[in-house]
């Protein structure tokens, strides 16, 4: 759980990187003018729009195949797959000055962070009593949140800092990496034996 919370926080630090700093990374970072921003901006959230939607259908696919032999298996790749092509992609805008290309790897980053949104909940399900659902569930979702502040300010912080937005992305694509990396390897079913539930249960 406590990778599948670092994960979440991976996830939410490059959703408010971009979130609200887009639009002034296009205006400074690549000299945008206010009109083209507000057309541009649009592109990106469109697909993340798609990709929330049709996401989580494919995760319960993907789930219900008969080929995994726990529902946790697949969820765990998709979310840890998805949150690597995102961070991989934010590395590659940073990394270079085509446009089209800086556009086209934000849009894969959104996108494919975005499919992964509905399955945290899925995970936290399979892993833990369903009792324990809401707490657990609640702890992951604070320390997900903790990006929400943290990463607007260090963005900040960098770019006065260094007066480029690259170092930013490096970062936030790096915090991707991280966490799916994380999640790929640690999040994994619990093995109970019968001895130990029934000693739970007294």
């Amino acid at each position: 759980m406590i990778f599948t919370a670092l994960a979440f926080f991976a996830y939410n630090y490059i959703l408010f990187f971009f979130l609200t700093w887009f639009p002034s990374y296009l205006q400074k970072g690549l000299g945008i003018g206010l009109e083209e921003v507000s057309l541009i901006s649009v592109i990106p959230w469109t697909f993340g729009f798609v990709a929330i939607a049709i996401g989580g259908i494919i995760s319960d696919k993907i789930t219900d195949s008969r080929e995994w032999k726990d529902p946790l298996t697949p969820k765990r790749l998709v979310l840890g797959i998805c949150l690597l092509i995102s961070g991989g992609a934010v590395i590659v805008a940073a990394n270079t000055t085509n446009f089209i290309l800086i556009i086209a790897m934000i849009t894969v980053s959104v996108f494919a962070l975005y499919f992964t949104g509905g399955i945290y909940w899925g995970v936290v399900n399979d892993i833990v009593d369903s009792s324990n659902v809401g707490s657990i569930g609640g702890a992951m979702h604070a320390v997900g949140n903790c990006a929400g502040i943290l990463g607007p300010a260090i963005t900040g912080f960098i770019v006065q800092a260094t007066d480029s937005f690259i170092p930013a992305f490096i970062l936030a694509g790096t915090i991707g990496v991280l966490g799916a990396l994380g999640a790929l390897i640690n999040v994994k079913k619990l093995n109970i034996s019968e001895s130990e539930i029934a000693l739970n249960k007294k």
